[in-house]
């Protein structure tokens, strides 16, 4: 009894607070309403049928008084039959239908919880860059400060207004590489060249010596995008990477991308969550101590996918990580 009363409440509570297990009540109960109309209709028809000719064979071969009596008997039994076989076909379509209903709402619910995460995510991570800018504003407009104080405050603002502007353009990025704008023949050697000449400052900042080797490699894809890609893989690289420390970028003629480092490395628990939008790792720090957003590999994963190519990162704690692209080479961008 106690057992029939929680499921009726947990019924009860996804009814009032589950708007997907109430859309698919609501959905199910539509199923099984149009089918036992056309249930209704066609059982009837066949019914009516069913009189019809137990009347026509009764006058050609028996008397009135055994047609009324045997197609009375016959027409209740069957139509007992009839009703019974509806309410098994009913049952027996309802569960199908919750269970098409729940299929047909998954997407819906998946894509409805993503946004849901996203947005959450957003929220969360806009709120600490402004939370800082507040508080260190308010801290220094409370109490009197000397013009190194101001200075520091300053510094501090433009940090932290720095921290936003780079979140708000790779926010806009994850949007922008859903599509690709342009799709032409790419020499992806000459786009990673290019990037890794771009830059090479920062490594130089960062004590780190950078290292590419391509081949011939044409595909059919974004240039800007294939630019975005490689900005984001060498920069984590960079990043992550201890003083002294070696990136290699390699492009195959086979049509194959990676980026290794030797630097913190990735948890192993971590690997298959490392593309979701803001994701980030205990270890997701460079070696000043700054945390990255968690959009740059799910930039790099969205633009794979939008070039047909599929992505792979094998890392380890300590040792570094190794980024492997595939991309398929097409006849004619070759």
């Amino acid at each position: 009894m106690k057992t029939l009363s929680k499921q009726y409440a947990a019924v009860v509570t996804a009814w009032r607070y589950n708007k997907f297990f109430k859309a698919r009540i609501q959905l199910t109960l539509f199923y099984v309403l149009m089918v036992a109309n056309i249930l209704a209709v066609f059982s009837g028809f066949i019914f009516f049928q069913v009189n019809q000719d137990l009347r026509t064979h009764d006058e050609l071969e028996m008397s009135e008084a055994l047609h009324g009596e045997f197609s009375e008997m016959f027409l209740e039994e069957f139509g007992e039959n009839l009703i019974m076989a509806d309410v098994l076909i009913l049952l027996v379509f309802g569960a199908l239908s919750y269970f098409l209903a729940g299929q047909t709402l998954r997407p819906i619910e998946s894509m409805l919880r993503q946004h849901e995460a996203f947005s959450g995510n957003v929220a969360h991570e806009l709120r600490t860059p402004l939370a800082a800018l507040y508080a260190t504003t308010s801290a220094t407009l409370r109490n009197p400060a000397t013009t190194a104080e101001y200075i520091e405050t300053l510094e501090d603002v433009h940090h932290e207004t720095q921290r936003l502007i780079s979140l708000t353009e790779q926010l806009l990025k994850t949007t922008q590489y859903g599509s690709l704008h342009t799709r032409e023949p790419v020499v992806v050697g000459e786009v990673a060249e290019r990037v890794v000449a771009k830059m090479e400052a920062l490594a130089a900042a960062a004590h780190v010596r950078l290292v590419c080797t391509t081949e011939s490699l044409s595909i059919m894809g974004d240039v800007l995008a294939l630019e975005e890609l490689f900005f984001n893989l060498i920069h984590n690289a960079i990043k992550f990477s201890h003083p002294e420390g070696v990136v290699e970028v390699s492009v195959s003629k086979k049509g194959t991308v990676t980026v290794v480092d030797h630097g913190v490395g990735i948890k192993k628990e971590a690997l298959p969550h490392i593309t979701n939008r803001f994701y980030t790792t205990d270890t997701a720090r460079d070696e000043r101590g700054i945390r990255g957003t968690g959009l740059g590999l799910a930039i790099v994963s969205q633009i794979v996918a939008q070039h047909e190519g599929s992505l792979s990162i094998a890392s380890e704690v300590g040792s570094g990580t190794t980024i492997t692209i595939v991309f398929p080479v097409h006849t004619s961008a070759v």
